[in-house]
């Protein structure tokens, strides 16, 4: 009955620029994309300065990866309508994705002016800040607001990847000596300092840590700092696998990236943050777990997957032996474990923690730790897992099999 109605309308109303706007919202809603697109540019064919058709349309093109056409028409909003600080930061943002950083900067200081306390337009501004070099000024536009959880979070980032170690470690203790149970002051501390050096990252810290960067997660990575991981461990999983179908499971799967480029794979995902999970739905996982991938592997039957894979998850543990046995125990008779780890070539320990707050490993002891735990054909692969604050970092891509 009300399709009829709204059948009926869009032939009476195919003139009336309101009535498609909001016929064009009922598409956005259900997700009804290409329909809204053709809606939203008649409309703005028949009412050109409308700002919202406008703006509506230009949020559809971003998702759509048309970033030329959105910025276009987020301007054309912000001429009719120059107070709106929401096609300020919109704009922003798309400049940002399309690496226009001094654009951007302009665009996320006019969100700012017009809605002083707009935290993602403070971070956004200290992000471009940041990738032009500019870090202690991105360091001043997020001070004033340190009191909110993830303006501290950037500046404890922001310390811990450019500051000087001194100076970092007497932020980071400042913090401590306000709240001494500051999880991600705490665990960032060791590396900076032995005495306060952990084994692993605290399932805290990591749900934290994604928890808080989950809806950017996707975008930063690949478009910013160049993240090939998924698509290298996608790439050695298809080399190694036998006829299908094959069991997979992904310990600290994230997003879901991997699993987007496994389509073929029964996948199970594994990861501590729910807030990453939902990204996940809909990258071809039959199963989604939010738990610490310790508790899920223990809890796993014996002999369950053809592979299990970690893609940039074992870097945020340092002592690998007991994932590694029960990695092993949970793998099929042949089956294969593929992880990645950032290497530190010139380490005189099994592993490190780094001032970023995730581990380097050496290859002696990830040889020696894969073979006691019963693996073998171990092939390592020095790869460039992504840049971090301009610098190219350092890793192994690795697989072994269960003998």
């Amino acid at each position: 009955m009300l399709t009829q109605a709204l059948d009926q309308l869009r032939t009476t109303l195919n003139d009336d620029p309101e009535f498609i706007y909001w016929d064009a919202v009922l598409d956005v809603q259900s997700d009804r994309k290409s329909q809204a697109i053709t809606k939203l540019q008649r409309c703005l064919e028949l009412a050109p300065d409308a700002p919202a058709p406008a703006f509506t349309l230009a949020r559809l093109y971003v998702q759509t990866e048309q970033l030329e056409l959105a910025c276009t028409l987020f301007e054309q909003s912000i001429q009719n309508s120059p107070d709106h600080a929401g096609a300020w930061f919109a704009l922003a943002q798309a400049r940002s994705r399309q690496g226009e950083i001094s654009r951007s900067e302009y665009a996320y200081q006019q969100a700012i002016a017009l809605e002083p306390g707009h935290i993602p337009a403070v971070i956004g501004l200290a992000q471009v800040l940041e990738a032009q070099g500019r870090w202690t000024e991105a360091l001043e536009q997020l001070r004033p607001l340190a009191q909110h959880i993830s303006v501290e979070s950037q500046l404890i980032r922001l310390h811990v990847q450019h500051a000087p170690p001194a100076q970092t470690q007497e932020y980071l203790l400042g913090i401590l000596a306000a709240q001494p149970e500051h999880v991600q002051a705490k665990h960032l501390l060791g590396g900076l300092l032995s005495s306060a050096q952990s084994e692993r990252a605290s399932d805290a810290y990591v749900r934290e840590l994604f928890d808080g960067y989950a809806s950017r997660y996707d975008q930063h990575m690949t478009e910013q700092m160049g993240y090939v991981v998924p698509e290298l461990m996608a790439k050695r999983v298809k080399e190694l696998a036998g006829p299908g179908p094959n069991e997979l499971l992904d310990l600290g799967c994230g997003t879901g990236l991997i699993g987007a480029a496994l389509p073929e794979f029964l996948s199970t995902g594994v990861d501590l943050s729910q807030a990453m999970l939902d990204l996940a739905v809909g990258r071809n996982y039959q199963h989604l777990v939010a738990q610490d991938i310790n508790s899920f592997l223990v809890d796993c039957a014996a002999q369950s997957f053809d592979f299990v894979i970690a893609g940039d998850t074992l870097i945020y543990f340092g002592a690998l032996d007991e994932i590694f046995r029960e990695c092993m125990r949970c793998l099929r008779p042949k089956g294969f474990l593929v992880f990645n780890v950032e290497l530190d070539e010139s380490a005189t320990s099994e592993f490190q923690q780094t001032p970023v707050g995730r581990y380097t490993h050496a290859r002696d002891y990830l040889q020696t730790s894969l073979q006691q735990a019963g693996f073998t054909e171990i092939v390592m692969q020095k790869i460039m897992p992504r840049r971090e604050a301009g610098r190219e970092m350092a890793g192994l891509l690795l697989s072994a099999r269960r003998s």
